[in-house]
């Protein structure tokens, strides 16, 4: 054992000064790293604040429609992702937004406020198209209803008027 203790002496002291330098190294490279994490999230956050005054730009009257909670997208925080492209992807989705609203708005029915919500919910121009459909349908039923009951009245009294003249 004491054999062994001196043969291993060497290696227990290298080990020890090992430790000694490995411990030098990690200080400032801890230092450097927190630095980089700090410098990259000050970066992502300031993105963020491009990407918000980017959105206030381009987002025009379907702000109510097109909160930027629901197209953004976290990629857009890295590096990588211009600002260029940013702008093309936002556009591309404002401009959808904005085509469905005025395509909703221009169809001619009282449905039109109601299929505007449903759209603010889901961001479905079909759904809101087939609210409006179901809309009308349902109007365009009850109308005639309304005429066939109507039309009916018209025949019993014209009948009622037949009988009271022949008796």
């Amino acid at each position: 054992i004491e054999i062994k203790k001196e043969f291993m002496s060497p290696v227990t002291e290298f080990e020890g000064k090992v430790k000694e330098l490995t411990a030098l190294i990690d200080e400032p490279i801890e230092l450097i790293d927190t630095q980089v994490k700090e410098f990259e999230e000050k970066q992502k956050e300031e993105k963020k604040e491009e990407i918000k005054k980017l959105y206030k730009e381009l987002i025009g009257e379907v702000e109510e429609y097109l909160p930027l909670e629901k197209i953004y997208d976290n990629k857009w925080e890295n590096v990588s992702k211009s600002m260029k492209s940013i702008t093309e992807e936002m556009t591309e989705a404002i401009s959808s937004v904005e085509m469905a609203v005025n395509t909703i708005k221009g169809m001619s029915s009282d449905a039109v406020p109601k299929a505007l919500e449903q759209f603010k919910d889901d961001l479905s121009l079909a759904n809101a198209i087939a609210h409006i459909n179901a809309h009308e349908q349902l109007k365009a039923e009850i109308i005639a209803k309304q005429k066939a009951e109507e039309e009916r009245k018209q025949r019993e009294e014209e009948e009622r008027k037949k009988k009271a003249e022949e008796e």
